[in-house]
């Protein structure tokens, strides 16, 4: 479901891209809500916000900034600017190219 803004798709199943443009929520019950271009790809992800910014794993989140990542199952970037959390159950809070590749970490 598509609500607001412009560009934006929802393929998922029950997923839902709410305002922003050109975001694409394509895992099933992922959600996109504001921004520009973001990607919630993994199954129950989130991208809130920010621009260029991509979940594309099973419970994954970004909110905010430009650039960022979430790629682990359960991970997640709060802000920053091309940042990844890439273990499961990692995230990376804030900062510039900061990466949380271990499973369980927290950066910085």
């Amino acid at each position: 479901m598509v609500v607001g803004g412009g560009l934006n798709e929802a393929s998922g199943d029950t997923a839902v891209v709410a305002g922003g443009s050109s975001g694409d929520a394509i895992g099933r019950w992922s959600t996109v809500s504001g921004g520009q271009l973001g990607r919630a790809e993994g199954e129950g992800s989130t991208v809130t916000g920010g621009q260029d910014n991509v979940a594309s794993n099973a419970a994954s989140a970004v909110h905010g900034g430009r650039r960022n990542t979430a790629s682990g199952a359960a991970a997640v970037v709060v802000g920053g600017a091309d940042n990844v959390a890439s273990g499961d159950h990692s995230a990376v809070l804030g900062g510039d190219e900061v990466v949380a590749g271990a499973d369980g970490e927290t950066a910085p």
